[in-house]
C-alpha cells in the first residue's frame, strides 16, 4: 500500500500516528476518504506491530 510505505518513510515510528490524524480529518489530504486512512492506519499497524484497540493497562493485564 503506497501510502502506508510513504508515512512510514516519512514519519518512522510516528506514522501510525498520523494516519490516525488523518482519519479523524486532522489533515487535509485531497480526495482521500476517512475509510481509506483507516486502512493505511491498519496497514501500519500490523508492519510496526502495533496493537490496536487495546488501553495501555489492557496490555500489562
Amino acid at each position: 500500500m503506497a501510502d502506508a510505505d510513504w508515512l512510514i518513510a516519512r514519519f518512522n515510528d510516528q506514522a501510525y500516528y498520523e494516519a490516525r490524524d488523518r482519519v479523524k480529518g486532522r489533515c487535509v489530504d485531497g480526495a482521500r476518504s476517512s475509510r481509506h486512512w483507516t486502512n493505511v492506519k491498519h496497514e501500519i499497524a500490523k508492519r510496526q506491530g502495533r496493537v490496536i484497540g487495546l488501553a495501555g493497562a489492557d496490555l500489562w493485564a
